[in-house]
Parts: structure tokens; C-alpha cells; sequence
């Protein structure tokens, strides 16, 4: 089982724009809808801060990663590349893709995890916030990012599980595993 931290609130829109909402709303969904929405970004070392929603410590320094969906437009010349970065409030937790080259005309999803040591320095899980800064971009080209979460595993001793039983018929229940 996991938790999954998504965008809540737009900290700093940093010269992104949204295309339906907001920089938040845009970047939430839980499976990435392209088109639909996005944040995008034309000009180089603009920085989207996002919030992350809230998710419960998980006591352990494993399985927590950072993903994003996005593409890259209009490219020419050299590629477009973004630096991600974790932060806890104002403190960095990992600069997790450094000049990361997004991929052109067509959504692709980009994945770090942690190490044991980053994740470890993680005291508030309620203050998580994802910054992207645009480094290269030029003339016409843009990046667009449809989806942003931080996967983390869920809480030791709080695994859930879905009963069904009953003689008459069927009940749905949930009970706490410890």
C-alpha cells in the first residue's frame, strides 16, 4: 500500500501558467490526462513551487519517489531540460533531477526515489512542496507538465484490508491489520 502527496495549493507560479485552473488543479490528477491540463512554462529559469497535500510519516526511509509527467514543444536546437527539486517548507530535502531533458511532442513520465538518507530528513510530511525550474528553452519551445505526486509507503500497522462475508449476502467492510 502507499500515500500518495499531489499538489495542493500553488506557492509560487514563478511565470508558469495553467491552461484550465490553476498550477495546482492542473498538475493533481492521479492518472496523467495530457491535453486536458497542464502547467506549462516558455521562458527559461521561471520556478513553479507547488504544495503537496498531506500525507502521514511513514516511519521507514524506503520506497518514497517523486514522479512527474510531462513533454517538451515546439523543440529545436538544443533539448529542454528542467531541475526538480523536494523541499520541506523552505529547506531542500533533494534536487532530484538535475538539467533533466524532457522529451518532445509526446508525454513521458519521470521518476526518482529517494535514498534512505534523503527521506530520512524528512520531519513534517504535512510541508512538502515540488519546484520545477525551467533551465533551457528557447524561441517558440515550451514544457508542459500534466502530473506531479510523491509516492510514499503507507503507515506501518495501518494496512487495510476488504472483507467480504456474510450469509445472507454481501457486506463490504474494512479492518485494521496490526
Amino acid at each position: 500500500m502507499a500515500q500518495f502527496a499531489r499538489p495542493s495549493s500553488t506557492v509560487d507560479a514563478g511565470g508558469w501558467t495553467y491552461l484550465v485552473a490553476s498550477l495546482h488543479e492542473d498538475t493533481n490528477e492521479v492518472i496523467p490526462n495530457g491535453d486536458t491540463d497542464y502547467a506549462e512554462a516558455e521562458t527559461t529559469d521561471t520556478i513553479m513551487k507547488l504544495a503537496l497535500s498531506s500525507v502521514a510519516d511513514p516511519t521507514v526511509g524506503t520506497g518514497h519517489t517523486l514522479r512527474f509527467t510531462a513533454e517538451a514543444l515546439n523543440g529545436g536546437g538544443g533539448g529542454e531540460k528542467l531541475d526538480v527539486y523536494l523541499y520541506e517548507g523552505t529547506s531542500l530535502i533533494v534536487k532530484a533531477f538535475s538539467k533533466q531533458g524532457i522529451n518532445r511532442d509526446a508525454y513521458q513520465l519521470y521518476e526518482y526515489t529517494l535514498s534512505e538518507v534523503e527521506a530520512n530528513s524528512i520531519n513534517n510530511y504535512t510541508d512538502l512542496r515540488a519546484w520545477f525550474e525551467v533551465d533551457n528553452l528557447n524561441g517558440a519551445e515550451l514544457i508542459r507538465i500534466t502530473q506531479i505526486e510523491f509516492e510514499v509507503p503507507d503507515v506501518a500497522g495501518n494496512q487495510w484490508q476488504r472483507l467480504v462475508a456474510d450469509d445472507v449476502g454481501i457486506t463490504d467492510g474494512l479492518t485494521n491489520i496490526k
